[in-house]
């Protein structure tokens, strides 16, 4: 049935594998919740919080908002256009004469003289 030999090999090894990973995460799980029911650790609940402590963090919130406008404002007119590069000084020699030069080195096979 299979086109290529050894695929049902490699398909139930990969069912095995994938089916103990899940394993160790379920076994991971259970842990933590076990670890958290031994400690006592709970996190907190929105029973216990007034409306006054939401609104206050808000007000806070405001105020580091618009402090992190200002800043990033500030930054951009401070902020230089970058220019354009110079354009590179001209060479010593055109490049007709390096043409030029390289075939006589490449017919005489040394420096000119």
């Amino acid at each position: 049935m299979n086109s290529v030999p050894g695929t049902s090999n490699i398909l139930s090894s990969s069912v095995i594998i994938i089916g103990f990973l899940i394993a160790v995460y379920l076994l991971l799980w259970l842990c933590i919740l076990t670890i958290r029911k031994i400690t006592g650790y709970h996190s907190a609940t929105t029973d216990n919080i007034s409306l006054m402590d939401i609104a206050a963090p808000e007000k806070d919130l405001r105020a580091k908002v618009a402090a992190a406008a200002i800043a990033v404002v500030l930054e951009m007119e401070n902020e230089t256009v970058p220019h354009e590069f110079p354009l590179p000084p001209t060479a010593l020699v055109s490049a007709w004469q390096a043409v030029k030069r390289a075939d006589i080195l490449k017919r005489h096979g040394g420096r000119p003289r």
